[in-house]
């Protein structure tokens, strides 16, 4: 996928999905597309519980898409920070003020910034405009198929 969709030849990202196929022999043709929440929520870390819920049934007569989003979960690059992961555990065990918090949490996500940047990540491509545009490319690569998917999930604005 590109990390720009403006830039087609440019910089190339990795959008982690998976298809869980009907067990009918003869699906609608139009899979169910899960968009998971967050913003940076990950469906794939979640696919066990979604499929022993609901959306197991859903497999009776239709596939079933499952993608984590530009940036998040297995998708590549995960804009993750571990740098920050520690920041509310370490004030609790620390008895840190309030202000020292909220600066060694800054700190912690500036050095997030910095380490996504110098890796060369341009954090203004993961938004819901080119999220929106991958989610088109995947209806796209489906057009074999029918082409047209069903959305659900908790990500309403890229729904919308």
């Amino acid at each position: 996928m590109p990390e720009l969709h403006g830039k087609p030849d440019g910089k190339r990202i990795r959008i982690a999905v998976a298809v869980v196929k009907s067990t009918s022999a003869t699906p609608a043709p139009d899979p169910l597309v899960y968009l998971e929440g967050g913003p940076g929520g990950s469906a794939l870390k979640n696919v066990t519980n979604l499929l022993s819920g609901p959306f197991g049934q859903l497999l009776s007569n239709r596939d079933l898409i499952i993608y984590d989003q530009r940036g998040a979960g297995y998708s590549e690059p995960a804009l993750t920070c571990p740098e920050a992961a520690t920041v509310g555990f370490d004030a609790l065990e620390q008895n840190l003020s309030a202000a020292d918090f909220i600066t060694r949490r800054n700190a912690a996500l500036v050095a997030c910034h910095d380490r996504l940047v110098q890796a060369g990540v341009n954090l203004a491509a993961y938004n819901s405009l080119e999220s929106a545009a991958d989610l088109e490319e995947l209806r796209r690569s489906r057009a074999g198929r029918g082409g047209r998917h069903d959305l659900c999930g908790d990500a309403e604005q890229l729904a919308a």
